[in-house]
């Protein structure tokens, strides 16, 4: 385990200054979708360790920041992975051992693990998407029409 301790405040600013205070607004630095492959690679592996979770087939982060969500979205894109956008709404207040807490909706990205450490998606024939100079193609299985209203 390798550990860094630093007694100056200058470097919680500077984390400050990247990513923000506060769960809700954490996000992905911008000079992270400008850098090499290896950093974009290692920033993945540290949010994947910290707020990650990996099963069989897939890793999921999951966050309460929409613009992480998206920025971590971004990342896998630039390095040449699909992965997949969910949001999970939890009922606003739960009862936890007697004291009621309030649950903030989830935004999760996953991707799967073996297209992922295998380095597979490219050469995999059952993938549906594929990647092209300079767009994705992904086929679209489903439109439909959604009612609503709103105050203009």
């Amino acid at each position: 385990m390798i550990r860094v301790e630093v007694s100056k405040s200058s470097l919680a600013l500077f984390f400050l200054t990247l990513c923000r205070t506060g769960a809700s607004r954490k996000r992905v630095p911008e000079f992270l979708f400008s850098s090499p492959t290896r950093i974009k690679e290692a920033f993945l592996r540290a949010s994947e360790a910290g707020d990650g979770c990996e099963t069989a087939e897939y890793i999921s982060l999951n966050t309460v920041s929409e613009e992480l969500a998206i920025g971590l979205f971004t990342l896998y894109l630039q390095l040449g992975h699909l992965p997949s956008f969910n949001i999970y709404e939890p009922k606003q207040v739960k009862t936890i051992q007697g004291r009621k807490i309030k649950q903030s909706q989830l935004y999760y990205v996953k991707i799967r693990v073996n297209r992922m450490r295998e380095r597979s998606r490219l050469e995999a024939k059952h993938v549906r998407y594929r990647f092209y100079d300079n767009y994705i193609m992904v086929p679209i299985y489903r439109i439909s029409k959604v009612t609503y209203s709103t105050y203009l």
